[in-house]
């Protein structure tokens, strides 16, 4: 090899290091870790009127991923209990096999939990879709609030 040959592949060594590690998938709890300063990739969102359609049709599993605390105060009818540190490959496993659409939802202003637990369960070859607005466009929009744990 030439010095330049030796230089090129020290520097694509020295770019490509760093990543690796970075992003992770693991069959266990945690699915996706992210370091500080690498973008997630994107998830799907589904816009609060479709989450809507798809709800009166009975074609959509609701998942709620804050605390299981937060969820007993207030929830989205008909919602699962699922915090994202929850999902595993089975419970991916019995999600993917209800046959519907999954719609994440949480409380943060740009649906940052729902959708990357969203991605989990993409990664694991769920269709998921975070609910744009969230929690908080729900409650914005006076739609119906349910309390009390999970009916699971």
């Amino acid at each position: 090899m030439t010095i330049s040959k030796i230089k090129v592949a020290a520097a694509l060594v020295a770019l490509f290091l760093p990543l690796s590690g970075t992003a992770q998938i693991k069959t266990e709890k945690a699915l996706v870790s992210k370091s500080p300063g690498v973008p997630m990739p994107k998830s799907e969102r589904i816009p609060m009127a479709d989450f809507k359609k798809l709800m009166a049709s009975g074609s959509v599993v609701i998942l709620d991923v804050r605390s299981n605390a937060t969820y007993q105060r207030g929830h989205i009818p008909g919602a699962l209990s699922m915090p994202g540190s929850t999902i595993d490959a089975a419970t991916a496993d019995k999600l993917s096999r209800m046959g519907k659409v999954i719609a994440t939802y949480c409380a943060c202003p740009a649906e940052h939990t729902a959708a990357a637990v969203a991605q989990d369960l993409q990664l694991l070859g769920v269709p998921a879709q975070a609910v744009v607005g969230g929690w908080n466009l729900w409650v914005e929009e006076k739609n119906p609030i349910k309390t009390g744990p999970d009916a699971r």
